[in-house]
C-alpha cells in the first residue's frame, strides 16, 4: 500500500486542504506547530477511527466547527481505495458513519465496520501492527525503549506471541475448571460401592418377591377354578329356581282365574234371573201401547204449527182494518186521503163482518191449540216407547251374552282345575330347590372372599415387584452415572496431568523459541540500522526481552546516559528494525512497500543527519514520508511538501 493524497477539512488548523503523495522519499517540511502531525494524525484516523486513550475527537475537530472530515485516498494491490471519515460536535465529539470507495462504487458503513474492512484490505490481524510497521510517534517509541513490560507487550502483540500467554492464562483456566470438576465428579462418585451393595439387597428382595409371586399366582388360579365351578353351579339352581317360580306364580294365577270364574259364574246366574222377569215386564208393556208413527206425528204437529202461525197472522191484519174502519167512521173522513165518508151503513156492514171472522179464527185457533197438543203428547209417548224398546233389546241382547259367558265359563272351569292341580304338584320341589341356592350362595361368598384375598395378595406382590424394578433401575441408572462420574474424573486427571506437566511447558518453549528467533532476527536488523546511524562509536545488541543494551568502549552504557542525538539513533534504529522485522516475518500485510518517520533526526549531529541519507536509500521502499524541521533533509529526499502558517491556518506549498 502506498499513500495517494489526503483531504482534511475542519481538522484541527486545517480548514480545507488536500496534499497529493507522490512515490518516492517525500519530506513533510515546515516549522515546529506549522501541522506537521496533524497529517500524520489524520492518516491514522482515515485508516483505524478515533482510538480510546490514543485519539481522541477533541484533538482532531477544529475549534469552533461543527464537522470535519478526512478522505484518504491509497492504492492497494493495484486498486485505488478511498476512505472517508467525518466527525461531529454534539454533547460531545463522535465519529459519523463513513465510507469506502473501491472498483468504482461507494459504500457507506459504521466507523466499526470500517475499521475491520481497512484491516482487511491491509491483511493486518490486529490495527496496533500499522503503529509499528508504518508510523510510530518518535516520543512513542522511545517511552516504549524505557518500559520494558510495555516493549515485551508491543513485541508480543504485533507479532502475535502474546497468544501463547493467552495459552497458558486460558490453560490455567482450564486447569482450575478441571480440578474443580474432578472434586464435583469425585464427590457424586464417591458412594459407588454402598449403591452397587444396596442394589444387590434389592435384587434379592425383588427374587424373593418374584417366587411369592408364582406361589401367590398359583394359589389365585386354583381359587378361580372353585369360583367357576361353584358359579357354574348357583347359575345352574338359579336357573331352576327361577322355573319353579315362574311355575308357582303361573299356579298362583290361575288359582286366582278359578275363584274369579266361580265368582263370575255366580253372578251371571244372578244377573240372569233378575234381568229375565224385568224383560218379560218390558214386552207386555210395549204390547199394550200399541204403535204410532213417530214421523207422522211430527209431521202433523209442524202442519198444526203452520196452521196456527196461520190464523195468528190474519186475526192481527183483520183487528188492524176493523180499527181503521171504525176510526174513519168516527171521524167521517180519511185521515190518510181526507175523504169524507159518503155511505157509513158499508162500514159498519164490513166492520161487522170482520168482527164475525175474526171470532170464528179464534174458535178455530183454540181448536187448533187443543189438536196441537194431542200431538205433542204422542210424540211424547212415542219417543218413551222407542226408548223403552232399544231398553228391552239391549236387555235381551245382554242376556244372550250372559248365557254364552256362562257357557263358556261352566266349559272352561274344569279344565282350570286339572292345571292348578297340575300346577300345585309341581310346586312341591320349590323348598329343596332354594335351600340348595342358599347353600351356594353361602358357598359363593366365601370363594369371594378367598378370590379378593388372593388377588390382593398377587397385586401387592406385583407392587413390591414393580417398586423394586424401579428402585433397582434407578440404583442401576446412578451406579452408571457414578461410574461415568468415575471414568470422568479419571480422564479429567489424565488431561489435568498432560496439560500441566507437557502442553503448558510446550507453549512456554514454543513462546520462548518464537521469541528467541525473532530476538535474532531483531537484534541483526537492529544492530545494522544503529552501525549505519553511529558507525564505530557504540555496540548495540538486543537481549532476550528485547532491551537495547548499548556498549561503549568495552562497557555497558545505560540509555538514559546517552546524548540527545544517540538516544534518537537508538529509537530510530530500533523503529527500523521493528518494521524489517515485521515486514519479513508477516507474509500476509499489505504495508511493506511504505514507512513514515516522525521527526527521525531530533539531536542528530550534521555527520548523523548525512547518513539519513543512507538510511532512505537502504530502505528501498516505494514511499518514504518523513517528518522533520531540519532543513539539511530537503537535499535526501526526492519531493519536499511545506506546511506553513497563515492567519492560524495551516497551508501546503509544493
Amino acid at each position: 500500500m502506498i499513500l495517494k493524497s489526503l483531504r482534511m477539512r475542519n481538522i484541527r488548523s486545517y480548514i480545507d486542504e488536500r496534499i497529493d503523495f507522490p512515490e518516492g522519499s517525500t519530506l513533510l517540511s515546515g516549522d515546529i506547530g506549522s501541522g506537521k502531525s496533524t497529517i500524520l494524525m489524520a492518516i491514522d484516523f482515515s485508516l483505524f477511527g478515533l482510538k480510546k486513550g490514543e485519539l481522541q475527537g477533541s484533538e482532531l475537530l477544529r475549534h469552533g466547527k461543527n464537522e470535519g472530515f478526512v478522505e484518504l485516498s491509497v492504492e492497494s494491490g493495484g486498486k485505488e481505495i478511498k476512505i472517508r471519515r467525518t466527525l461531529k460536535r454534539g454533547r460531545s465529539i463522535l465519529q459519523d458513519a463513513g465510507s469506502i470507495s473501491m472498483d468504482g462504487s461507494e459504500h457507506s458503513m459504521s466507523p466499526v465496520e470500517l475499521r475491520a474492512k481497512i484491516m482487511e484490505i491491509l491483511g493486518y490481524p490486529q490495527p496496533g501492527i500499522f503503529r509499528y510497521t508504518v508510523y510510530t510517534p518518535q516520543e512513542e517509541m522511545k517511552a516504549i525503549l524505557f518500559n520494558t513490560d510495555a516493549r515485551l507487550d508491543v513485541i508480543r502483540s504485533v507479532f502475535g506471541i502474546d497468544k501463547y500467554s493467552r495459552i497458558k492464562a486460558n490453560s490455567k483456566t482450564l486447569l482450575s475448571e478441571i480440578r474443580s470438576e474432578r472434586r464435583e465428579q469425585d464427590a457424586f462418585a464417591s458412594d459407588i460401592t454402598e449403591k452397587a451393595a444396596l442394589l444387590e439387597e434389592q435384587k434379592v428382595e425383588l427374587s424373593e418377591s418374584e417366587a411369592g409371586l408364582r406361589s401367590a399366582r398359583e394359589m389365585a388360579a386354583r381359587i378361580d377354578a372353585k369360583h367357576d365351578e361353584i358359579k357354574n353351579r348357583l347359575e345352574s339352581i338359579r336357573s331352576e329356581y327361577q322355573e319353579s317360580a315362574k311355575a308357582l306364580a303361573e299356579l298362583r294365577r290361575s288359582e286366582t282365574e278359578l275363584k274369579g270364574m266361580k265368582s263370575r259364574h255366580s253372578r251371571i246366574l244372578s244377573d240372569m234371573a233378575g234381568m229375565k222377569a224385568g224383560i218379560e215386564e218390558t214386552a207386555a208393556a210395549l204390547e199394550a201401547r200399541g204403535h204410532e208413527d213417530h214421523s207422522l206425528l211430527k209431521k202433523m204437529a209442524a202442519d198444526a204449527e203452520t196452521r196456527m202461525e196461520y190464523l195468528v197472522a190474519r186475526r192481527s191484519a183483520l183487528e188492524r182494518e176493523m180499527h181503521n174502519h171504525a176510526s174513519i167512521l168516527e171521524r167521517k173522513f180519511c185521515a190518510v186521503c181526507g175523504q169524507a165518508v159518503s155511505n157509513p151503513e158499508d162500514f159498519r156492514r164490513r166492520i161487522e163482518e170482520m168482527d164475525g171472522e175474526i171470532a170464528g179464527i179464534r174458535k178455530e185457533t183454540e181448536t187448533c191449540r187443543s189438536e196441537l197438543g194431542d200431538i205433542r203428547k204422542k210424540i211424547i209417548e212415542t219417543v218413551r216407547a222407542e226408548s223403552l224398546r232399544k231398553s228391552y233389546e239391549n236387555d235381551v241382547k245382554r242376556m244372550k251374552e250372559l248365557e254364552e259367558e256362562k257357557v263358556f265359563i261352566e266349559a272352561a272351569m274344569p279344565e282350570l282345575d286339572s292345571k292348578v292341580a297340575a300346577l300345585a304338584s309341581g310346586t312341591d320341589e320349590m323348598a329343596d330347590i332354594e335351600a340348595r341356592m342358599k347353600s351356594a350362595e353361602k358357598e359363593m361368598r366365601m370363594v369371594q372372599g378367598e378370590k379378593i384375598d388372593a388377588e390382593k395378595s398377587v397385586s401387592r406382590l406385583e407392587q413390591m415387584i414393580a417398586g423394586a424394578l424401579r428402585t433397582i433401575s434407578g440404583l442401576e441408572a446412578e451406579i452408571a452415572k457414578k461410574e461415568a462420574a468415575r471414568l470422568k474424573s479419571m480422564r479429567l486427571s489424565e488431561i489435568d496431568a498432560w496439560i500441566d506437566s507437557h502442553f503448558v511447558p510446550l507453549a512456554d518453549t514454543i513462546e520462548k523459541n518464537v521469541l528467541a528467533s525473532i530476538q535474532m532476527e531483531f537484534d541483526g536488523f537492529f544492530q545494522n540500522w544503529f552501525s549505519l546511524l553511529m558507525g564505530d562509536q557504540l555496540g548495540v545488541r538486543i537481549d532476550d526481552r528485547f532491551t537495547p543494551l548499548i556498549e561503549q568502549n568495552g562497557y555497558e552504557t545505560d540509555y538514559a546516559s546517552l546524548s540527545g542525538g544517540e538516544k534518537t539513533s537508538v529509537a530510530l534504529a530500533y523503529r527500523l528494525a521493528l518494521n524489517k522485522t515485521i515486514n519479513v516475518l508477516s507474509a500476509g500485510i499489505k504495508t511493506k512497500d511504505i514507512i513514515i518517520l516522525d521527526e527521525p533526526t531530533d539531536g542528530f549531529s550534521t555527520e548523523q543527519l548525512d547518513r539519513i541519507r543512507d538510511v532512505i536509500s537502504q530502505l528501498g521502499l516505494r514511499q518514504i514520508i518523513i517528518v522533520s524541521h531540519e532543513p539539511k533533509i530537503d537535499t535526501f529526499v526526492d519531493n519536499v511538501i511545506r506546511i506553513y502558517k497563515e492567519n492560524h491556518v495551516s497551508k501546503v506549498a509544493y
